[in-house]
């Protein structure tokens, strides 16, 4: 399917102007810990590097061969190992990801607890 490229360029005066309008809005920064400009696609947030996964109705094998942890970022084989991050989420957003990320985190903290709830004996 076809998608649009964009590509622009900023002359020195308006990277000059950003930097001042975010120096104003953030307040002063020590010496050599100026803002800085950055180039577009500089600043990425990866997504997918230990995708998210479903067990198929109980299909281990496949789903490990097509994802690392399952919806609460527990990984596959592991009882005691779960991840959390952007690198969850199965696949680019259209935007920024925190907030998936984040409700991947709270459902994986809801499953920890009511994992340890089933046992009595916990510390």
């Amino acid at each position: 399917m076809p998608q649009p490229a964009f590509h622009y360029t900023i002359n020195d005066s308006d990277a000059k102007r950003c930097s001042e309008m975010i120096t104003g809005n953030l307040g002063g920064f020590l010496p050599g810990a100026e803002p800085k400009y950055l180039p577009p696609g500089s600043a990425l947030h990866i997504c997918g590097t230990y995708r998210a996964g479903d067990d198929k109705n109980g299909n281990l094998e496949e789903a490990k061969n097509e994802s690392v942890v399952n919806r609460f970022g527990r990984v596959w084989g592991q009882k005691n190992l779960v991840l959390g991050g952007c690198g969850i989420i199965p696949t680019q957003n259209a935007c920024n990801p925190t907030l998936t990320a984040a409700a991947f985190a709270l459902a994986a903290t809801d499953q920890i607890i009511a994992d340890l709830d089933e046992h009595e004996n916990y510390e």
